[in-house]
């Protein structure tokens, strides 16, 4: 792990993690949106900040959207106008 998914394992309380059960539905609870396939290019547009989210995670996971749609090569004026 490293960057935003280290920051959030660091910060688990372990007494809540018991089992390996405890670790993988807390871990698909908050990492699952990374593995759900988006069939649509607008759909990248729509992601939104959870309230438990920090900005660097949203950031994460927008950018990984627009890489796995193959969109990661937009140049910065067209993602200011297409947001």
């Amino acid at each position: 792990m490293k960057g935003a998914a280290l920051n959030w394992f660091m910060g688990l309380v372990t007494p809540s993690i018991k089992t390996w059960n405890d670790m993988k539905k807390v871990f698909l609870d908050r990492y699952l949106d990374y593995y759900i396939p988006i069939n649509h290019k607008d759909e990248v547009f729509k992601t939104m900040q959870r309230e438990d989210e920090i900005l660097e995670d949203l950031i994460e996971i927008f950018n990984y959207n627009l890489k796995r749609e193959k969109m990661d090569n937009l140049d910065e004026d067209t993602l200011k106008d297409l947001l």
